[in-house]
């Protein structure tokens, strides 16, 4: 069996200290956002994960192709696509979800249900604790089925400290996946 998830080339996507797969640096905007500090390193990746977070429906469309044409070619066809889910449990429909929608539909499993906020936590660009333990006890395994025995693709837009992608993976493999890779729209470089 093919173990590689995610087939990266000529070191592309990037891989962190962790293992984890990702597209590029992401600079935050804001040094210090309540002090109106902005950072003067951003970059044009910067802008598309912004535009791909915009509840503009135009920008987050084409934000969303891009990311789905850089993505599409270095993931392995039938495995299941799941996403980090949102700090809101109210919010179910986001571009992640729609990136991890569309590239299921190119060949592999939609499990974009699989992994679902109970709890709403507090974001953590606003200060909040995003431990892996708040993570654990704020996300629940659903549909188990769609990952029993499988490599899985854990897909998130940031990534900063890791923590989420370890929750994540944690549960997944809990609830019977057999591997499971990450992949992040963006690394974050303070």
């Amino acid at each position: 069996m093919e173990r590689n998830i995610v087939i990266a080339k000529n070191n592309y996507p990037k891989v962190d200290e962790n293992g984890n797969f990702y597209l590029n640096d992401y600079p935050p905007y804001w040094i210090d956002k309540s002090a109106g500090i902005k950072n003067p390193d951003i970059t044009s990746h910067t802008h598309l994960i912004l535009d791909f977070k915009s509840k503009n429906k135009v920008i987050g469309q084409r934000s969303h192709d891009i990311f789905f044409d850089s993505i599409n070619p270095f993931i392995k066809k039938g495995i299941p696509i799941v996403i980090v889910p949102s700090h809101d449990p109210e919010n179910t429909v986001s571009n992640l979800v729609k990136l991890g929608q569309s590239l299921a539909n190119a060949g592999r499993i939609d499990a974009t249900s699989c992994l679902r906020r109970i709890i709403k936590v507090d974001k953590l660009t606003d200060g909040g604790d995003r431990s892996v333990n708040v993570h654990l006890k704020s996300i629940d395994v659903e549909n188990k089925d769609l990952i029993k025995n499988r490599q899985v693709l854990l897909l998130d837009d940031v990534t900063t400290t890791g923590n989420s992608f370890i929750a994540c993976k944690q549960l997944l493999l809990k609830a019977g996946a057999d591997e499971v890779s990450c992949l992040a729209l963006g690394k974050t470089k303070r």
